[in-house]
């Protein structure tokens, strides 16, 4: 059994043993993995994809919910749901709702051109046609760009424009949730909370400011 997180997860990948196998890394080296390891089946969203006998975790921290995922394959979930209550971990599936899409989507013109148009753009409701248009891409060269800059489909990376600026409103105004799923392009704001508790298992009211 095998087991690594963040940038130890090259050391494994460079012996060839994740080729062919589903694995994860930390999430701002996800285009160089991908470029470098185009044999492995990346899945940089995940917090930990434990594809026994080897396991491979997200980002630095990510190592104590590697640990937890060691723990439930040898000592079973109870034990594990245990130790992630003495260490005060809350269950993290996904790197998704730390994952900076201006900072991946810099490593390529073309689609950062296209994440400023985003924002520019937020409140309406626009196409990915429409959004490929603005920096000159056919739609299956954009969502073929975004998969490798991003690892994300163009309806993913809009929503997580959108999920960005609404938590980025929540934790920094008093505005309606309502309100700022307008602002984001959400005509129904139910979509939005939807959206959110699905990405980080909270509702929009847990990123409020304390009073």
């Amino acid at each position: 059994m095998l087991a690594a997180s963040c940038a130890s997860t090259f050391l494994l990948a460079e012996t060839g043993l994740l080729d062919g196998r589903r694995a994860t890394t930390t999430w701002w080296f996800a285009p160089l993995f991908r470029e470098r390891y185009p044999s492995v089946e990346l899945q940089a969203e995940q917090m930990v994809v434990a594809g026994w006998p080897i396991a491979t975790a997200g980002a630095a921290m990510a190592q104590m919910d590697l640990m937890l995922a060691v723990v439930n394959r040898f000592a079973g979930p109870s034990l594990a749901r245990a130790c992630a209550n003495y260490l005060l971990l809350d269950g993290r599936r996904s790197q998704a709702p730390f994952m900076a899409i201006n900072y991946l989507a810099s490593q390529d013109p073309k689609i950062a051109k296209a994440e400023k148009w985003a924002r520019d753009n937020i409140a309406r409701d626009f196409s990915i046609e429409q959004l490929a248009g603005a920096v000159a891409l056919a739609p299956r060269t954009f969502a073929r760009r975004v998969a490798a800059t991003c690892g994300l489909t163009p309806i993913q990376f809009v929503q997580r424009i959108r999920l960005e600026t609404a938590r980025s409103l929540l934790e920094t105004t008093r505005l309606p949730v309502d309100e700022i799923a307008r602002k984001v392009g959400y005509a129904e704001p139910s979509t939005l909370r939807r959206l959110i508790r699905r990405d980080t298992k909270h509702p929009p009211g847990h990123f409020r400011p304390a009073a």
